[in-house]
């Protein structure tokens, strides 16, 4: 068995938690930002259907953590299984880190492209953050007022 595909891609930036888990935390909007999510079906509470940019569908559950400033995509069928976590928290002096961690294992149909999934995967996830910082600085402009809490 092969090993899962572990990523992870982190970004700090001057943005606030509170705007960019605005952002994360409204599966709605992950197409915007996720440029591989082409379409997402609401099932039921916190199941859906992820249409792919490559051909490909997946099941999804989607789990909001307030108090810790994360969301959680569980796959579990489809291109891959296994899980997305995205974490907001402080970072020293000022800031704020976004951290994404990929623990998944490629489908068997998959496997002989395993490599240029996770370069994909890594590419996309490192766009995907430079989407959403750049989301968050248009909705507070430079130079306005950042809680030093």
């Amino acid at each position: 068995m092969d090993k899962p595909v572990k990523i992870r891609v982190t970004r700090v930036c001057d943005s606030e938690v509170d705007s960019i888990f605005g952002i994360i935390s409204k599966w709605e909007d992950l197409p915007l930002y996720w440029h591989g999510m082409r379409n997402i079906t609401k099932q039921d509470d916190d199941t859906f259907l992820v249409k792919f940019a490559f051909p490909g569908k997946s099941r999804m559950r989607y789990v909001v953590n307030e108090a810790e400033k994360s969301c959680r995509e569980i796959y579990s069928s489809g291109a891959f299984r296994g899980f997305k976590d995205v974490k907001i928290e402080k970072a020293p002096p000022n800031k704020t880190r976004i951290s994404v961690v990929w623990e998944i294992e490629i489908s068997a149909v998959l496997k002989i492209m395993r490599d240029r999934m996770v370069q994909h995967l890594t590419l996309g996830t490192e766009y995907a953050l430079d989407r959403i910082i750049e989301a968050t600085e248009k909705l507070s402009p430079p130079g306005s007022q950042r809680s030093t809490e």
